[in-house]
């Protein structure tokens, strides 16, 4: 049994070779920016396992390079440059909730900012406008909380320390009343009566 393989003839190559045609202008700056823009789609799906992998830094650089090529070479939707600016600000809040350094906040602040006034030409519907200003504002917020310094608090007066009394040797520091003689206290009231019933109590005839 033969097994019958279908095959396609080649043209059969004549003695004089077809002569080289260079690319037109337009060609090469076609395959240019092809090239370009597969290395940012490959930059874009690093900066997206960056950031699902919680590598902000990573995927801020990542993100930020797909965003030069991307600005420079053109030949996109502008809802691609669009998508990646608004990633890159993600990244940089993300960013901060973990280092706390304020410069991820301005970054994204000039990010949401830049997507705002390139909203026309990105595509960017009203929905979309109305929540990057809302990120934009909770942004600005936080910004100028830590610009304003914060007043210290008042502090509560200082008591004041009583001086230790001076105490004569074989004294004690408190007074102790004395006890009064019973005897003492009716010869005060004697004293303290009118002089005549004092003279008619000496002169009584019991």
């Amino acid at each position: 049994m033969i097994m019958v393989l279908s095959t396609s003839l080649a043209p059969l190559r004549t003695g004089h070779a077809a002569p080289h045609v260079p690319p037109t202008q337009s060609e090469v700056d076609q395959a240019r920016t092809n090239a370009a823009l597969g290395r940012a789609e490959e930059l874009y799906l690093e900066g997206s396992a960056l950031y699902t992998a919680a590598d902000y830094v990573g995927a801020i650089r990542a993100f930020t390079d797909a965003l030069k090529v991307v600005t420079r070479e053109g030949g996109l939707s502008p809802s691609v440059r669009g998508g990646l600016i608004f990633n890159l600000a993600q990244a940089h809040i993300r960013a901060h909730g973990i280092d706390r350094d304020l410069s991820h906040l301005r970054q994204a602040r000039d990010l949401y900012k830049r997507l705002l006034d390139e909203a026309d030409e990105i595509g960017y519907t009203a929905e979309d406008q109305q929540r990057t200003q809302m990120l934009l504002d909770e942004i600005e917020g936080k910004l100028a909380e830590t610009a304003t310094p914060k007043t210290p608090a008042a502090q509560p007066p200082t008591p004041a320390v009583a001086r230790p009394a001076h105490i004569e040797p074989g004294k004690s520091p408190h007074k102790v009343p004395k006890k009064r003689d019973p005897n003492r206290q009716l010869g005060d009231l004697h004293t303290k009566l009118p002089m005549q019933l004092q003279l008619l109590r000496c002169h009584r005839p019991w």
